[in-house]
């Protein structure tokens, strides 16, 4: 039975659309991005007319990074973005246009998530390739999600000038507000579900968290539509960093990717028995046998005891360092 397009173009299509295939058998090869996602930065302040600071052009190739690894997770099904050719890196990129006069800038991502989608089509379930990717899609470009993550911080300032001088409320507040409940609760849904969307989920609230700690000098910060002033900024971050305790582990993880993505530096996505997140470790403080046997758990998924710091907050494991790795008895690293 042939099928007509299905045609996302803004937030809500892909809201919709998430939700049907949540539910329904959807052929995958119908969907159609036409100008979603779009990733929206606006700034305001002496510093911010016209240029991006290179302390804000961190937090955008995070952005970039995090696009990476959605596309190896649904091409691949695999976190580790070593896993894209040189060809694909160089599709899955993004453009960010700064306007003149302003530092109102965006990045269409529609490009990049049709890419994505095409290569991944013949790879993976295609149910599967759509869900992850309207749900990044809203989880890094959405009104809702951005709104419900700084809510989660504390309250959005929506008196803010910014919101008056770009007209973003061209709804009623009421039409905004039940957009983003049911936003967060068709994404809710997928990141229950899928534990893709949850990994993506969280690699995007460190997007959104750096935006904040690098935008702190600003007047006015607005993501996606999502006003902040620069003293609330600010106040979040440190309040965030406070908030924050020392967290050690000593115990049994099993490896679950690992991303060799920087240069100086090695990811790698661990699980025990509560939490699942990354973990880093600089090149030269383990030696390769300690690698090699990340490694080699990775492919046999048997569980390796390490000892992990960071920080606990709310509930997440955040700045996670690998200190030390301890084979089991017999085990050699080569």
């Amino acid at each position: 039975m042939h099928m007509d397009k299905i045609v996302v173009s803004n937030d809500s299509d892909a809201v919709a659309l998430l939700e049907r295939f949540l539910n329904e058998d959807i052929d995958p090869s119908v969907v159609e991005f036409n100008g979603w996602p779009v990733y929206t930065l606006y700034l305001k302040g002496e510093k911010y007319h016209q240029s991006i600071t290179p302390s804000l052009m961190r937090p955008l190739l995070e952005l970039q990074k995090g696009l990476y690894k959605t596309a190896a997770r649904v091409i691949y099904n695999d976190d580790n973005t070593n896993r894209l050719t040189d060809e694909q890196r160089g599709q899955f990129e993004y453009t960010l246009k700064v306007y003149e006069g302003s530092s109102d800038t965006n990045a269409n991502l529609q490009d990049v998530f049709t890419g994505i989608a095409q290569s991944a089509i013949k790879k993976m379930n295609g149910k599967q390739i759509m869900i992850v990717l309207l749900a990044a899609g809203l989880l890094y470009t959405g009104h809702g999600a951005y709104e419900k993550y700084i809510d989660h911080l504390d309250k959005v300032d929506t008196n803010s000038t910014a919101v008056k001088n770009q007209e973003i409320l061209a709804k009623s507040l009421k039409d905004q507000q039940d957009a983003s409940l049911k936003q967060m609760q068709v994404l809710a849904a997928a990141v229950k579900q899928y534990p893709d969307v949850k990994r993506t989920q969280e690699e995007a609230q460190e997007v959104h968290f750096s935006v904040l700690k690098e935008a702190r000098d600003a007047d006015e910060v607005m993501v996606n539509g999502v006003p902040v002033t620069g003293a609330k900024a600010r106040e979040l971050t440190d309040e965030q960093r406070k908030k924050s305790e020392k967290a050690v582990f000593v115990e049994e993880f099993r490896v679950l990717a690992v991303d060799t993505t920087d240069a100086s530096s090695t990811k790698v996505r661990v699980r025990n028995a509560k939490h699942e997140f990354w973990a880093s470790f600089k090149d030269h403080t383990l030696d390769s046998k300690a690698i090699n046997i990340l490694q080699k758990h990775l492919v046999s998924r048997e569980r390796v005891r390490l000892r992990i710091e960071g920080k606990r907050l709310g509930g997440k494991v955040q700045n996670a360092s690998i200190i030390a790795v301890a084979p089991k008895q017999g085990e050699k690293g080569s």
